[in-house]
Parts: C-alpha cells; structure tokens; sequence
C-alpha cells in the first residue's frame, strides 16, 4: 500500500528504513535522527529546520542543477 501524503509528512521513527533514508539524506546516522524525532516529534519539516539550524541551511537545500 502507497504512502499517503499525510505518512510523508511524518518520519516514522517505528521504521528502520524511514530513519535510514533522513539520515542519509541529510548525513546524520540513525541515532542522531531518532535524537531529533524525540526533540522535535516527527514532523518532516520540523525535522528538516532542525538539521539546518544544526548543520546550516545547505544541509535541507537540494543542489542546483
């Protein structure tokens, strides 16, 4: 079954792959997410101002071409 849009609006932190995949995406290991979910709840978004305050905005800003 397809994620609806609401289920990725959210990081499951229940789903290994889940958390695998915003970690590599923004360079953080599985650890430092689940961290993060439990700071900041798991909220995408929320999520992702939370590593450009950490890592600076060029950690959620997609490259250019």
């Amino acid at each position: 079954m397809g994620n609806t849009a609401s289920d990725r609006a959210k990081v499951a932190a229940s789903d290994p792959s889940e958390v695998r995949y915003f970690g590599k995406k923004h360079g953080l290991t599985d650890d430092q997410v689940l961290d993060l979910i439990k700071q900041h709840g798991n909220d995408r978004k929320t999520l992702e101002e939370a590593v450009a305050t950490i890592k600076g905005p060029s950690a959620t800003t997609p490259p250019i071409g």
